[in-house]
């Protein structure tokens, strides 16, 4: 299915049939280093104390998956 900006459900649609090859595919064009990334990104937020991590357009999650794992404090989702 194709975007249609007068369909804003049809961006869930297309990303939905995309979801499952969408990590497979940043992993194989960052030659896996997105990963690192990600698990530097969150731990530069949590050293850097008290705040919001806002995961916009998040994907499939990863990020916050991460977060979620380091993270030893409780969080609210929204």
């Amino acid at each position: 299915m194709a975007y249609n900006k007068n369909q804003p459900e049809s961006i869930q649609k297309m990303f939905g049939s995309i979801a499952k090859q969408y990590d497979r595919t940043n992993s194989l064009l960052s030659f896996n280093m997105h990963r690192l990334w990600n698990k530097q990104l969150v731990k530069t937020v949590l050293k850097n104390g008290e705040g919001t991590l806002a995961d916009l357009c998040c994907g499939t999650g990863e990020i916050a998956d991460v977060y979620l794992k380091q993270c030893k404090q409780p969080i609210e989702a929204y």
